[in-house]
């Protein structure tokens, strides 16, 4: 029997467990996958200590929730300064270019202005900035630099929710960081010293509620029971352990579009790659979102580049011919690869104050609601939900 059972094992499900926990709250964390992080995933180059992110790659000392977490764990001796000398570069039909060779510069003097009279407030992406930029350097620049940061298309995502000013910093950490082994090693430090315990490989299939208790079914027809439950999955898979419980929640989640997306990271000797060391790649074309380089934790003998493409848009061999003519290597430079898949939601303006909406239509004061889909796509959005649905726990 479980005060609370957490589903899901990203970095909100193990925040918000690790919270109750320290609470003396007994909870159990399931993770269908074979492993725990969600959308941060670190890989290692077989036979090596080269490790490369293939989803969420960048913390920022803004991110004080996180960072609360990695310190009263003892863990801030393992973070690791990233290489703030290298910028992103843009791909254009004449090779890889500055940013700022993408600029239309009389258009941004003429709307810059227009930046202290319009506000965010229920606009687009595509109508805020295509009117503060101009519609030439949202359209031909600035439209695939946010595409890039979202890893989708970015047009009709809330403006409010994009690049937001963040009010606390944690000035004895770097501005930007990863964690010694990558951040998913951060992600399994965490849930191995909170000492929570974990069970993955473990798909829920149905949740069901009788006597004042939580029925937690999985696949494998093991079975849980708890007081209350926590979804820390995509709104959509929450939607649908929901759909008996909590019909009108369960709704309202549905309604939320879910992006599907593939990172292809391929793995390179440094000596084989002409290109400077870079925080990433922008494209001008549509061969793809972004690629974001290991370059900002510097190898000595290795580099690696995650390319991210809409998921089906291109084939595999596409995807080698596209990172290969980006890079300007051969198939045979390569020395690793990897195909991950994500998905994330693809919020619109009738989705802002998620946390709001949720609290109308929950019925039950005893499900908890996890994740990238009320704050914004970062983890330290995850982090804070998770922070503050556990203090209504407690």
């Amino acid at each position: 029997m479980y005060d609370c059972i957490v589903t899901g094992g990203g970095i909100s499900g193990i925040s918000f467990a690790h919270c109750l926990h320290k609470a003396g709250k007994q909870v159990l964390l399931l993770e269908k996958d074979d492993r725990i992080g969600g959308q941060i995933h670190t890989k290692t180059l077989a036979n090596t200590d080269f490790w490369y992110e293939t989803g969420a790659h960048t913390c920022y000392n803004s991110y004080v929730s996180l960072l609360s977490i990695v310190d009263a764990l003892g863990e801030s001796g393992n973070i690791r300064q990233l290489n703030r000398r290298y910028t992103y570069k843009l791909h254009t039909p004449k090779g890889l270019k500055n940013i700022a060779s993408g600029l239309y510069i009389p258009g941004m003097l003429l709307h810059a202005p227009r930046a202290l009279i319009v506000g965010k407030k229920g606009k687009t992406v595509r109508e805020y900035y295509r009117c503060i930029l101009g519609s030439r350097n949202y359209d031909h620049l600035f439209s695939k630099a946010f595409r890039a940061i979202l890893s989708q298309p970015a047009d009709d995502y809330p403006a409010e929710m994009l690049m937001k000013k963040r009010d606390s910093h944690h000035e004895n950490h770097p501005r930007s960081f990863s964690f010694a082994g990558g951040l998913s090693a951060m992600v399994n430090t965490i849930a191995a010293k909170a000492g929570f315990p974990v069970t993955a490989s473990a798909t829920v299939k149905n949740i069901s509620h009788n006597n004042g208790l939580y029925e937690v079914t999985a696949a494998s027809g093991e079975t849980w029971q708890a007081t209350s439950i926590a979804l820390a999955t995509d709104p959509s898979s929450a939607a649908a352990l929901l759909h008996e419980l909590e019909p009108e929640l369960a709704a309202l989640l549905a309604d939320i579009p879910m992006f599907h997306s593939e990172s292809f990271s391929v793995v390179v000797p440094a000596k084989w790659l002409t290109a400077e060391r870079m925080a990433g790649i922008i494209p001008l074309s549509d061969d793809f979102f972004s690629a974001v380089s290991r370059d900002l934790t510097e190898h000595p003998d290795l580099r690696c580049f995650t390319f991210h493409f809409a998921q089906g848009a291109k084939t595999d061999s596409e995807k080698w011919e596209i990172a290969c003519r980006t890079l300007n290597i051969q198939p045979s430079d390569v020395t690793g690869h990897s195909l991950t898949t994500h998905i994330l939601p693809s919020l619109r303006i009738r989705h802002l104050n998620m946390t709001a909406q949720v609290a109308n239509q929950k019925k039950s004061d005893s499900i908890y609601l996890l994740g990238n889909y009320f704050k914004g796509l970062s983890l330290e959005d995850c982090v804070q939900r998770s922070m503050e649905e556990a203090e209504r726990f407690c």
